[in-house]
């Protein structure tokens, strides 16, 4: 795998991913919520420039799933604003030809052009693009009437019931359904729908089945209705930032090819072996960790799970757009627009994607992120293999993204708790959104919207926390943890790299 470096460097990054996620696949919500639908006339450049990428990038995501997802970046040069793209999986030519075409659109926008003519010009990209994404829109219509059907099976309002009723009356007009959707975003009955779900709309308990319906037909709703806010944010930013589009190009990335074989594991892939490697040399450490984990394992039976996910056959790590764009210009040191670096995407930044661009040193703007712990990731391909200079600077980040995983996987393990609750990997889109936390240097507080395709839960232990009672009392605090990072970070740095792994040996250097 290219930057990666040898089978042993692979085990230390994998194994404490693999352990985090079977021990808490969803994590915490790490961006707090803000009010959406902000009026894209009173935004702020940057904040509408940032919203305008993610909005293009999602509208070219046309696939539900992880295939299409899609990021853009903008380089500036004298004579021209250079769109960058890339996808998961190859950009196609089809998506080349329909991002040229709605440029194309925004280009020949005009401030001076009535409301009237504005209105025109959004529908018709609303059209566009939802032409361009049917699969993915037909694909809301289904999850939504499965859902609906659940929720009219157990309701007695009147009102709510001839609501609800009314999303099943465009059977051939998928445009006329996303635009009713966006209409009813904030009505009286969506209002009433929440009311079936609670505070914690976004969390779904196992056995919750009848919150779980209202929950996704909430969120199939506001999915419906995106393409026509995205094409809203895309008319606004051509109205209000056309140096943009006077003279522009489209370029791609190639997307990296994925592994042919799942990450390597041996016969130290245990869960004292993972343990014994994640932890710092502190005496009287392990012994803590190792009886709070085995308590764990007797009750979810985390051992047998472990082996299942690195025998999976689906488990084939591959580079995300986001970060293979990242690392494009940041090793050729191209310009942003506006010195902004910032990097749009059509999904909000997995746990891993958010760490790695946290700890990146070409200080990018830190992601929205939904913290889903995805096993699929690995870091993206270096841009020139023969520069050590480069291999030395992501060996750091990993570095840096590798303590940060053992550290959540021992504060997992210390609050000796089951699962998170479930929740969707992408924002509803219909009162609320997830905000950036800013840029690493911390000045910027931008918000603004992003969007992904939904896991649906699957069957697996309910959420349960483990009395504090019959466990022992270990150093990782619920609230901190800072100690203990400092102590996982000087380790690495400390211990050489020493030929085989060994059941005792501590956090490791990667080389």
């Amino acid at each position: 795998m290219p930057g990666m470096g040898s089978k042993k460097l692979l085990r230390r990054f994998y194994e404490p991913l693999v352990l985090l996620h079977v021990l808490d696949p969803n994590g915490e919500q790490r961006i707090p919520r803000v009010w959406e639908d902000a009026n894209t006339v009173h935004m702020q450049l940057r904040e509408l420039r940032r919203n305008f990428l993610n909005q293009l990038a999602y509208v070219c995501d046309y696939i539900k799933g992880g295939d299409s997802v899609t990021a853009i970046a903008l380089e500036v040069q004298p004579s021209v604003v250079t769109f960058w793209m890339a996808s998961n999986s190859e950009v196609s030519a089809f998506t080349t030809s329909f991002l040229r075409g709605i440029l194309e659109t925004l280009q020949g926008l005009d401030l001076t052009q009535s409301e009237d003519s504005m209105t025109v010009t959004e529908a018709e990209i609303s059209q566009r693009c939802i032409e361009f994404s049917i699969r993915r829109v037909k694909t809301y219509q289904n999850f939504m009437r499965k859902y609906l059907q659940q929720c009219l099976a157990t309701l007695r309002e009147v009102i709510l019931i001839g609501w609800l009723e009314s999303f099943q009356g465009f059977e051939n007009d998928l445009p006329g359904l996303c635009h009713y959707a966006y209409q009813q975003r904030s009505c009286q009955c969506m209002r009433a729908l929440q009311r079936h779900i609670g505070d914690n709309h976004t969390y779904i308990v196992e056995g919750e089945s009848r919150r779980q319906a209202f929950v996704l037909t909430r969120h199939y709703i506001g999915r419906l209705g995106s393409h026509v806010r995205a094409a809203k944010v895309l008319v606004a930013a051509g109205l209000r930032m056309p140096d943009l589009f006077n003279s522009f190009a489209i370029q791609t990335r190639p997307a990296p090819k994925p592994p042919s074989l799942p990450p390597p594991t041996g016969h130290l892939t245990t869960l004292e072996g993972i343990l014994n490697r994640m932890l710092p040399p502190v005496p009287g450490q392990a012994p803590l960790y190792q009886e709070a984990l085995a308590t764990l394992n007797a009750k979810f039976n985390i051992q047998t799970r472990l082996q299942d996910k690195y025998r999976d056959k689906h488990f084939r790590p591959r580079v995300h757009a986001e970060l293979n764009l990242l690392e494009y210009f940041h090793a050729k040191r191209l310009p942003f627009v506006d010195d902004d670096r910032f990097i749009g995407c059509s999904k909000p930044a997995c746990y891993c994607c958010y760490h790695y661009i946290s700890h990146h040193p070409g200080g990018f703007v830190r992601p929205t992120s939904h913290s889903i712990r995805y096993m699929n990731w690995r870091p993206p391909d270096l841009i020139n293999n023969a520069d050590s200079k480069e291999k030395i600077q992501q060996r750091d980040v990993l570095n840096k993204v590798i303590a940060q995983i053992r550290l959540d996987t021992l504060r997992h393990i210390e609050r000796q708790r089951g699962p998170s609750m479930w929740r969707p990997d992408s924002t509803t889109g219909i009162t609320c959104s997830e905000t950036y936390n800013g840029p690493v240097n911390k000045t910027d507080t931008s918000q603004f919207d992003n969007m992904d395709t939904l896991n649906h839960p699957k069957s697996g232990p309910a959420t349960t926390h483990i009395s504090a009672r019959s466990s022992p009392r270990l150093s990782v605090s619920d609230k901190g943890g800072e100690e203990l990072a400092d102590q996982i970070i000087c380790s690495q740095e400390e211990q050489e790299d020493s030929g085989e792994d060994s059941e005792s040996e501590g956090g490791v250097l990667l080389t």
